[in-house]
């Protein structure tokens, strides 16, 4: 067999065929074929949940494309200061998983944290910050942790674009008219592919909803395996962030026509554009999304180690002690 069609045999085996088999088994509870886990499948309550997993996820996706899609063109397309910095600076929050950021943002904006004690302790009475929990903490949580797929795939949209089509455009308009004319609409179909790609994410993201006190419909998957111990049920549950997720998967692949999705070249001889009066707007934008997506995070976490450090050592010698 040639290699195209053993990497299809690989990926049935591998991801389509463990699928079949859950929907498959789901038909047959107990040995002998009935519907009866798909009887309550979207009720009311359903509804309500899917609908607001649904808003969570546009939300994310829009707020994470606000915060990647300009650092991208920022990136690739603009003398801003530091750049190469930013270019590998974004991708940090990959390698945080969105629940631990969702940890350390609670420890950092919690009731009790990080900021209000500090703010309480230099301004008596000090209301606080606004808290983390809740359904915008979580879209705030989740546009940081997933952002840098909308700035990987809109450089990479960005990188593809021929530079003669730029320099043509020079000919007749200014920066911002080739910009806004040829630059961003061939690089949205990745834009647009990225933030389908967090839509998914955050739609199917139980760990930080779960943490930040939103029910979301992915709770109910999660309460039919793990509480009630009915896998059928579980699996039928999922089937509508399984059908909506491949829509929007099948609608990324027509969208993109082969187009490559990540390009890991950077810098060259793509044409920059100078910020002039906008340096220190696009440097503070920059600067902002590293504090909120990777300086704030580690921060929490690193307080949220050291002080769990200082715990375990003073109840390791009152141990000891006694």
């Amino acid at each position: 067999m040639g290699c195209p069609l053993i990497c299809l045999v690989l990926f049935f085996l591998i991801a389509i065929l463990p699928i079949f088999y859950l929907y498959g088994t789901s038909f047959f509870p107990e040995g002998s074929f009935s519907l009866s886990a798909y009887r309550g499948l979207l009720d009311s309550r359903q509804l309500t949940l899917l609908g607001r997993s649904l808003a969570l996820a546009l939300s994310t996706a829009v707020l994470a494309g606000l915060l990647g899609a300009p650092l991208a063109l920022l990136l690739a397309r603009t003398d801003l200061n530091f750049r190469k910095a930013y270019t590998w600076l974004y991708l940090v929050p990959l390698l945080i998983p969105p629940p631990i950021q969702a940890i350390a943002w609670i420890r950092l904006l919690g009731p009790k944290g990080v900021f209000s004690s500090t703010a309480n302790t230099i301004f008596p009475g000090f209301p606080g910050f606004p808290s983390i929990h809740g359904f915008w903490g979580c879209v705030f949580v989740l546009a940081l942790s997933y952002y840098p797929f909308i700035t990987l795939l809109t450089l990479s949209g960005l990188n593809s674009i021929d530079r003669k089509l730029e320099e043509s455009g020079m000919l007749s308009r200014g920066g911002l008219g080739v910009v806004s004319r040829i630059t961003l609409p061939l690089a949205l179909p990745h834009m647009l592919s990225g933030m389908a790609f967090v839509f998914i994410f955050s739609l199917i993201n139980y760990g930080v909803p779960s943490l930040l006190r939103v029910n979301t419909y992915p709770v109910e998957v999660f309460i039919q395996f793990s509480a009630f111990y009915r896998e059928a049920a579980a699996v039928a549950t999922s089937l509508p962030l399984v059908l909506i997720s491949t829509v929007l998967v099948l609608a990324i692949a027509a969208r993109m026509r082969g187009k490559p999705y990540v390009s890991l070249k950077t810098g060259g001889q793509d044409m920059q554009f100078k910020l002039g009066r906008l340096r220190m707007p696009a440097g503070l934008f920059a600067a902002g999304v590293a504090l909120l997506s990777v300086v704030f995070p580690l921060l929490g976490l690193a307080h949220m180690a050291g002080i769990d450090h200082v715990t375990h050592v003073a109840e390791a010698y009152r141990l000891n002690a006694t």
